[in-house]
């Protein structure tokens, strides 16, 4: 077999092993037992359900869900279909965006690492992500994303995919046009974080300090090359 088949066929098995992950994480169950907070947001997302008003108070996860749900017809007499579809979206974005930042991250620290390497190191970190990050209540000892399946903690690996994001604009090649796509992406990534859940744009900052300490000379030259995109970008955050 020539290395062009071999190839082909690794990638083919990558694709395999990603949509068969995929489809795994779809046959998971949200954890959903009383009095943990899983049924409090539930009941909010009720609440929220038929309001006019844009939510001034810290339910902007809630009043999301209430919409998709009020458009699709799903009544609260169905919380154990909300809580299934919640936990599918949101495990699957989870998966997705936390793969897209790990290869974002892992091809600027090895400059020469293949494609096909980068797919497997990167489906693997993610495979890491998902089952060591864990939390422990009571008796219950449960990987995050199942713990937090039905929660506004979304905002966590949407936190990870804006530093991503961050990172490829300042230091990856790109046209102009691809330069404000991500820009436009990134600030509703950081608009979204700040009203579901604020307290991850802290985590976020974070890593845009140790980020700046690390390559100051680098980001000097792009902001000097590019100031017309950091001077609305500064605006639009203060």
């Amino acid at each position: 077999m020539n290395s062009n088949n071999r190839y082909i066929n690794s990638n083919h098995f990558f694709y395999f092993m990603f949509g068969l992950t995929v489809v795994a994480l779809l046959l998971t169950n949200p954890f959903l037992k009383y009095p943990y907070d899983m049924f409090t947001h539930l009941q909010m997302i009720d609440e929220q359900s038929g309001a006019s008003a844009f939510p001034e108070k810290r339910v902007f996860w809630h009043y999301i869900w209430a919409r998709i749900f009020d458009f699709f017809h799903i009544s609260r007499t169905q919380i154990f279909l909300r809580a299934h579809i919640i936990h599918y979206v949101q495990i699957v974005t989870t998966f997705i965006t936390v793969f897209y930042f790990s290869k974002i991250f892992i091809r600027n620290i090895f400059k020469e690492i293949s494609y096909q390497a980068l797919n497997y190191l990167s489906f693997w970190s993610t495979i890491i992500w998902f089952t060591v990050l864990s939390n422990a209540s009571e008796k219950h000892q449960q990987v995050w994303i199942l713990w937090y399946s039905i929660n506004y903690q979304i905002a966590l690996p949407l936190t990870l995919l804006a530093f991503g994001i961050t990172l490829s604009i300042l230091i990856e090649h790109g046209s102009k046009k691809l330069k404000a796509i991500q820009i436009m992406v990134l600030m509703l990534l950081l608009y979204l974080i700040l009203r579901i859940h604020a307290m991850e744009f802290i985590y976020y900052m974070m890593y845009i300090v140790i980020f700046i300490l690390v390559y100051v000379d680098k980001i000097f030259q792009i902001a000097k090359k590019y100031y017309y995109y950091f001077i609305p970008l500064l605006l639009l955050l203060y």
